[in-house]
């Protein structure tokens, strides 16, 4: 379900027919496309956005440009109308870019890597424009911004139009030479553009006396000069209208405006003034309004005589006023109308689109109305749906609009309130909220309706103390909302169950934990609610392959999530990428590589489209894992930084372990033992002192693997023992599959060889069945001592001898490399880059330059390059990448 995004704030704005021709201005934009970024900065009237739209159709690159408004100061609604300008400007296949377009959830960084990423596959120049950037006030968006401008590929050029400078890394940018600037000192009319403009444009035929007098006056300020243009318009005394003129920027514009509306028939003076409450309009919003009939005549007469109309599409249906000129009708409006008048000019904008299916217009102009009544009607009816596109911060922006009074008459929003908090990262406030909204509740009297309401709090309330792993309290409440829910509130009564499989696995219960798990996804079925249901299953799966190492079942459990998600086109609902995801660990544990990639891609996509983004730090865990089996380290390395990201967003304790163990896994892989111990302590995250059972297992496991490549065996040996019962006691059989291989491994360091190979035997005849190969494959080719040792003895010979032949096809693939693919195995791909540039000639700074990196990275990766390749210098290094057909 993608968010709605309006068409027109995506479109270039309309060519003016009376524009000065401006080539100094042009050529310094076109100079400037090979820097990272234009800041165009200058106030009110002085032509931005006119220079710019024609300065874009002058070039031959793609150009996305977005109109900035206020609503967009929500990250997902700002990053969303960026990403489907890309989608719109980009011709041929942009499918890569598709996956982000829709709803997504904080935190944006991955949002703004796949852009990134995406971008940086481009291979011309792409423009990016931001018009009416001071707008922008959120400092998430700020932040993510210079986050895009540090790691901006080469590709794009981007362009800011903003009144004043923003807090990006402005200064930084200047120093280092990315930036063009253009300031109102540049877009001032000379006195030859202003002849030019009044007599050749306009045809006014003035004298020069008067142009240099009216130039003087307005400074070269562009709408001061369109303003007396237009005043001047059928007047015989122009010579002293211009002596008449004087004043600052402020007084000129008031003076002018007068002068513009007062002369015009009051028809048309009623109609801009009545409209200037209209962000955008068209004829028929207009004639809602104003109750006009003519609009569609009206806005053809403004358009015709220049008055400050901009078109927003290329059918001229949509305009909207110049930002100056609105904002000066708005106060005439304040001076002309009374409050209730204008009111009901909002409201009338509110009917009309809401009429026509506009939803979040409709609620902002009720909010502008102050008819909070129906506000609140309207945001209770598309919250829900506001909430699945990832607008967190817009809802909840529009409930802090209605006084508490409303509040406590709709106590559904108090609950969306809450919900959107929790999602949002701010569990504790949502549960205030919501203890505060319980209490209100209480005192209300017992009717079915209320009660079914005391349910539907309780139910979400079980859901957000999840996030505290406190199952106590979570069991607490999920029975007082059973109590209060009746048997047909099917949906409420699923999300309690789902909770209560979370809580009671993490008392050690976990096969009742499956059994609610089961039950939420049997009702959420009943209710016919795909999307609850899947996310039963998702959570009933997690546990299955995770810790009970049920392969099958678990694999049978998620095709039945991905047959509910099947859309009517073939492909998937995007409320399936976690059972992608899940697919996909499947597939990778069972080495079947192919369809781990698959599944996993799909999977990612998927997660971005629907926002659900606690299951990101799987993903890349996941991603993590099947780069390492392929041979990618460098990829591997960067999935794992991902994973740390977007972990440190999720306060859910499952997911915490679950990277700490991909953590440890990848250092180990990269040889750094001291880096993997820190992060198996819990030292390099917050790891919480009492974990659950079935974690601490998880834990300790990922402690004795660090113990056993210290070559501490008996600490390893100590640790496993201290678990080993507890988990074979709660069924955890993947943790027993691990355990048993580890201490087989362990015993067979200290010479121990029957004993080793007894759990060795235990080990592989509880794994062959679920079909478990990365393992052991992972372990390393001491494990190939103990299967050569199984099958000699004929135990689990069928599959130890898989695992032998699995073990040397890769051994194979990395005997086959030619000396070139030996000696870029041996260097990473940034430092190939590096390499390759050297021997272009490249100096230090220039490499820097197109790697968009600083000088000592290059440096850094100059030093790893010397060493790897056994050289002292620079000309060394050239010699031996020619020797190797690299450059």
């Amino acid at each position: 379900m993608s968010i709605p995004l309006l068409k027109t704030k995506l479109f270039i704005p309309s060519l003016v027919t009376n524009l000065v021709n401006r080539p100094n201005l042009l050529a310094k934009m076109d100079a400037g496309l090979d820097k990272r970024l234009s800041l165009v900065a200058a106030p009110a009237g002085f032509g931005k956005t006119t220079f710019i739209s024609n300065w874009v159709r002058s070039i031959e690159h793609p150009v996305v440009w977005v109109s900035l408004d206020e609503a967009d100061n929500d990250p997902v609604v700002f990053w969303a109308y960026v990403v489907a300008g890309f989608m719109r400007a980009i011709p041929g296949d942009n499918s890569n870019l598709g996956q982000i377009t829709k709803d997504q959830l904080p935190p944006t960084k991955t949002i703004l890597t796949h852009l990134i990423n995406s971008l940086a596959e481009n291979i011309g120049k792409v423009i990016l424009v931001l018009d009416d950037y001071h707008l922008i006030s959120n400092p998430q968006i700020h932040e993510d911004f210079t986050f895009l401008i540090d790691n901006q590929p080469p590709a794009l050029h981007i362009v800011l139009l903003t009144r004043a400078d923003p807090p990006l890394p402005i200064a930084r940018l200047r120093g280092r030479g990315l930036l063009t600037e253009i300031r109102a000192d540049h877009l001032r009319f000379t006195v030859e553009e202003t002849r030019i403009f009044l007599n050749e444009m306009l045809a006014l035929d003035l004298s020069d006396v008067d142009i240099v007098s009216l130039d003087r006056r307005t400074e070269g300020w562009i709408i001061g000069l369109q303003l007396a243009a237009i005043s001047m318009q059928g007047r015989d005394d122009k010579s002293e209208f211009i002596i008449a003129f004087s004043g600052g920027h402020h007084f000129i514009l008031e003076y002018l405006t007068e002068e513009v509306i007062d002369r015009l028939p009051k028809l048309l003076r009623n109609f801009l003034i009545q409209t200037a409450v209209l962000e955008r309009l068209n004829a028929p919003l207009c004639a809602q309004v104003t109750g006009i009939e003519e609009s569609a005549t009206q806005l053809t007469h403004l358009l015709r005589h220049n008055l400050f109309i901009v078109p927003l599409d290329d059918e001229y249906i949509w305009f909207r006023y110049h930002h100056l000129f609105r904002d000066l009708l708005k106060n005439r409006l304040q001076k002309d109308f009374s409050t209730e008048q204008i009111n009901q000019f909002y409201r009338r904008a509110s009917q009309w689109f809401w009429d026509e299916n506009k939803l979040e217009e409709a609620v902002r102009y009720a909010l502008l109305a102050q008819d909070f009544k129906q506000a609140a009607e309207l945001i209770e009816q598309i919250a829900g749906s506001t909430m699945l596109h990832g607008q967190l911060i817009t809802l909840l922006q529009w409930i802090e609009a209605l006084p508490d009074t409303c509040l406590e008459s709709h106590p559904r929003l108090r609950f969306y309130q809450a919900w959107a908090l929790s999602l949002g990262g701010q569990p504790q406030v949502a549960e205030k909220i919501l203890r505060t909204a319980k209490s209100t509740l209480g005192s209300l009297p017992d009717s079915p309706e209320n009660q079914a309401l005391r349910g539907e709090l309780a139910a979400l309330l079980t859901g957000i103390l999840t996030y505290y792993n406190n199952p106590t309290r979570v069991i607490q409440e999920a029975q007082e909302a059973l109590n209060y829910l009746p048997e047909d509130a099917l949906i409420s009564r699923a999300r309690v169950y789902n909770a209560l499989g979370t809580a009671y696995a993490y008392v050690d219960q976990m096969e009742l934990g499956n059994q609610n798990f089961e039950q939420a996804r049997d009702l959420a079925l009943q209710a016919k609610n795909p999307f609850l249901a899947t996310a039963a299953i998702e959570m009933l799966a997690g546990i299955q392959i995770y810790h009970q190492g049920h392969l099958h079942v678990a694999k049978r459990h998620l095709q039945q999530a991905l047959d509910l998600g099947i859309c009517d086109d073939g492909g998937y609902h995007p409320f399936t990428g976690t059972a992608h995801i899940l697919l996909a660990e499947i597939n990778l544990e069972r080495n079947n590589l192919k369809d781990a990639a698959s599944f996993l891609k799909k999977g990612v996509d998927l997660l971005h489209q629907s926002g659900i983004g606690y299951s990101l730090p799987h993903a890349h865990c996941a991603n993590a894992r099947l780069k390492h089996a392929l041979g990618d380290s460098e990829s591997a390395i960067e999935a794992l930084q991902l994973a740390d990201q977007t972990t440190q967003a999720s306060p859910l304790m499952h997911i915490l372990i679950h990277n700490l163990v991909c953590q440890v896994r990848g250092e180990l892989i990269k040889g750094d033992v001291n880096t993997a111990s820190l992060w198996a302590k819990g030292e390099k995250c917050q790891l919480p002192k009492n974990l659950p059972a079935y974690l601490h297992e998880v834990q300790q496991i990922s402690l004795a693997k660090v113990c056993l490549a210290q070559g501490d065996t008996k600490e390893a040996l100590k640790i496993i023992g201290q678990i080993y019962s507890q988990a074979e006691t709660g069924d955890r059989m993947a943790h027993i599959i691990e355990l048993s291989l580890l201490k087989a491994l362990a015993l067979h360091q200290l010479g121990k060889q029957e004993d080793a190979l007894e759990s060795f035997a235990k080990c592989l005849s509880l794994a062959e069945p679920e079909g478990y190969f990365r393992i052991f494959l992972e372990a390393g080719d001491v494990v190939l001592d103990l299967l050569q040792n199984t099958v000699a003895r004929g135990i689990c010979a069928q599959y130890a001898n898989r695992l032998l032949a699995a073990f040397n096809d890769q051994r194979g693939e990395i005997e086959s490399l030619s000396p070139q693919d030996e000696l870029i195995e041996l260097l990473t791909r940034r430092e190939l880059e590096v390499l390759r540039l050297m021997c272009k000639g490249y100096s230090n700074h220039k490499i820097a330059d197109a790697m968009i990196v600083s000088v000592n990275t290059v440096k850094k990766h100059t030093s790893n390059i010397y060493g790897k390749l056994g050289v002292r210098n620079r000309a060394q290094a050239m010699l031996r990448a020619r020797e190797f057909g690299l450059t």
